[in-house]
């Protein structure tokens, strides 16, 4: 699959945060071929300067060498879930919504609980499916989930959760109400 196919337009930026390794100059080939824009990042650089920079660059995209990298661009996106509850964004409640699938469980706690903190009502059914796909095997979510589900206070919609098929969301549902 191609940048294009991942919906990158001509003259956007994909950032690269990588050693220098063969993988670079094939990231960065794959970039030019798009007919879009590098942003090269340092891999010594720390987790607040990288996002500095993918946002004076504005990149759609990020290339990472390792797990390492990707480490770092994971704490970002739950640090800006974090900052969406902290500010109570409500404008960023859809951003949300694709972190509560995110690999990184942090990042996935802190998307579960920024939605109650914006009372994001269509957060519900996407909050459902996170909490039935966890089925209890992290506590913290499934408490970041029956929070938001609470804080949200959809109680009609709530008590329809407490006779959910899984366990896991009856069980959220009932710690909400």
């Amino acid at each position: 699959m191609g940048l294009r196919a991942l919906g990158i337009q001509k003259g956007e930026r994909v950032a690269i945060l990588s050693e220098n390794r063969p993988e670079w100059a094939m990231a960065d080939l794959a970039t030019l071929t798009a007919a879009a824009v590098d942003a090269p990042i340092y891999s010594t650089l720390t987790p607040p300067q990288i996002l500095y920079i993918l946002n004076d660059s504005q990149a759609k995209a990020v290339f990472v060498s390792n797990a390492a990298q990707a480490r770092k661009v994971a704490e970002i996106r739950a640090q800006a879930a974090r900052m969406i509850g902290d500010v109570r964004y409500a404008p960023g409640g859809e951003a949300l919504l694709p972190l509560l699938k995110d690999d990184a469980a942090r990042a996935r706690f802190f998307a579960a609980e920024a939605p109650g903190r914006i009372s994001y009502k269509p957060a519900v059914g996407p909050l459902v499916e996170m909490l039935e796909a966890n089925n209890e095997r992290d506590v913290f979510l499934r408490h970041a989930g029956s929070l938001a589900l609470a804080r949200i206070g959809d109680a009609a919609a709530i008590a329809k959760l407490a006779r959910h098929p899984s366990c896991a969301v009856r069980l959220a549902a009932l710690v909400a109400l």
